[in-house]
């Protein structure tokens, strides 16, 4: 399409539980833990010990339990259970303990990954769980190791040093215990995870948007389902708002503005580094640009072009703080239409590719 913007004619055309879910969660793992002991599966590959050898990183704040009382407790709860510093082994935990709430556990295996947020926990009951869960997985045999990175945690336990002499459990009188059924329930009903929102803004650029790119900003809202493993989808919509850009020719002066809308979808969240994430996303533009003639031009006009695009982008986020993460990406987009904006009689001024590229930097803060 041709859009004149000046001259002689006018022509235009084409985001942990309570006490009470951590008693329930404590009964789920030891019916989880039963379970892989004595399904069938384990009792046909009896033949094929579990391997119990275990490397380790480990990241802890001061205060946090460290790497010594950490591996003790997986090797309490877990018989056979042996801790390789150097050289290979086909499981491996890396634990990362914050004072500020956020503390990750990523399980490593030879059939895949797996990750585990226990957000809102102090450190200290943060790593008994994940001691737990890393019992679970080294007790299970090599079909059920991913299942057992999804099962709830035990709640945390005081202490790993065992006593010498056991001290009786008093006689209280108290009101009959839930049913076995009733537990099993209850621990389903109740969602893992939660949906969180997040607000997003940052610079940006827009190749298509002039001959020399103007700067840009985005801003929008982010809804996501943070879950333990790589699937962890979210949407977000932005608002795109370029700054005006200006190009002279010998017949004129043409200002170019984009004004969208932009919709990403991201499936899945990767975890590269302990402290890198990579979001691949699918992304759709809908909006106008605009361009206006002015300087030496005469009979000046005002067009719009419809901005409608799609395709992919990837974004990648650091957190910096409990809520805070700093994000860029780099997306390509095809448009569905391509204009050519003159001055008449049909000076060239530019022509949209059909192409754009677009980057960007900036930060999200969840809300939840």
């Amino acid at each position: 399409m041709w859009a004149e913007l000046g001259g002689g004619g006018v022509w235009y055309g084409r985001a942990m539980t309570g006490r009470r879910g951590l008693r329930a969660e404590a009964f789920v793992s030891a019916l989880s833990v039963g379970w892989l002991m004595a399904s069938p599966s384990h009792a046909q590959l009896s033949s094929e010990e579990p391997a119990r050898a275990f490397a380790l990183e480990y990241q802890a704040a001061p205060g946090c339990p460290d790497r010594d009382a950490f591996t003790a407790a997986i090797q309490d709860r877990t018989a056979g259970a042996s801790y390789v510093a150097s050289g290979p082994a086909a499981l491996r935990f890396r634990v990362e303990l914050r004072d500020d709430g956020q503390n990750t556990l990523w399980v490593d295996l030879p059939e895949g990954s797996s990750r585990r947020d226990f957000n809102d926990s102090s450190c200290a009951d943060a790593a008994s769980s994940m001691a737990v869960i890393a019992a679970m997985v080294l007790e299970a045999v090599p079909a059920k190791r991913l299942w057992a990175t999804e099962q709830p945690a035990a709640p945390p336990l005081v202490s790993t040093a065992p006593s010498p002499v056991p001290a009786p459990a008093p006689v209280v009188a108290s009101a009959p215990p839930p049913s076995r059924a009733r537990a099993v329930s209850d621990v389903a009903a109740r969602p893992a995870e939660r949906w969180g929102l997040a607000l997003a803004a940052g610079p940006a650029l827009e190749s298509a948007v002039a001959p020399t790119p103007p700067p840009a900003l985005l801003a929008g809202l982010e809804i996501n389902w943070p879950r333990g493993g790589p699937w962890s989808p979210s949407a977000r919509l932005e608002a795109l708002v370029s700054t005006a850009a200006v190009q002279q020719t010998s017949d004129g002066a043409a200002t170019f503005q984009l004004i969208a809308g932009r919709l990403s979808g991201c499936p899945v969240r990767l975890q590269l580094l302990i402290r890198l994430r990579v979001l691949p996303c699918a992304t759709l533009d809908a909006g106008s640009l605009r361009a206006s003639g002015g300087g030496a031009a005469e009979n000046v006009h005002t067009r719009h072009m419809p901005w409608v695009a799609g395709g992919a982008l990837v974004r990648l986020e650091i957190p910096v703080w409990q809520r805070l993460s700093v994000e860029a990406f780099v997306a390509a987009r095809l448009l569905t239409r391509h204009d050519s904006f003159i001055f008449n009689p049909e000076r060239l001024v530019y022509s949209v590719p059909r192409w754009s590229a677009g980057v960007g930097l900036g930060v999200s803060l969840r809300l939840d």
